[in-house]
């Protein structure tokens, strides 16, 4: 190959190169808000432990140093009831991660690519140095 398509090949592969690296860079923003998304998630299971009915205090009324504002989240709940129902959360966070491992064994793929993508670029950046080398050697002797 001459130097005008080794240096074409550079260009292509280096624009692949990119390519890869922008998918990637989506691919870890979407696990991003997921992450985020998981976070929303927990943090509404975790309000909703504590948004009962049943305002009844902790403490005997007695007491001076126990804290009044804190309520009994489970006072008046029967022990067969769950307060909290986690099957939304739990069928939520599923999808989730799901989800996740999916982007996850995507930026894998992708990672795979890029290294054979680097390596590439460096054989014909080596390539065309020898090219460009060999070249003005012909033509310094002429």
């Amino acid at each position: 190959m001459g130097i005008a398509a080794n240096k074409f090949r550079l260009l292509f592969l280096k624009a692949h190169q990119s390519d890869i690296e922008y998918k990637l860079t989506l691919i870890f923003n979407r696990r991003k808000a997921l992450l985020d998304q998981s976070m929303q998630i927990a943090s509404q299971q975790s309000n909703n432990v504590f948004d009962t009915d049943d305002y009844s205090e902790l403490y005997d009324g007695q007491t001076p140093g126990a804290l009044p504002g804190f309520t009994n989240p489970v006072g008046g709940v029967p022990i067969q009831q769950d307060p909290v129902p986690t099957g939304s959360y739990e069928e939520q966070t599923a999808v989730l991660h799901a989800l996740d491992q999916q982007l996850e064994m995507d930026a894998e793929g992708l990672k795979v690519l890029l290294e054979s993508a680097k390596t590439e670029v460096e054989a014909v950046d080596k390539l065309l140095f020898k090219n460009i080398e060999k070249e003005y050697k012909t033509f310094s002797h002429s």
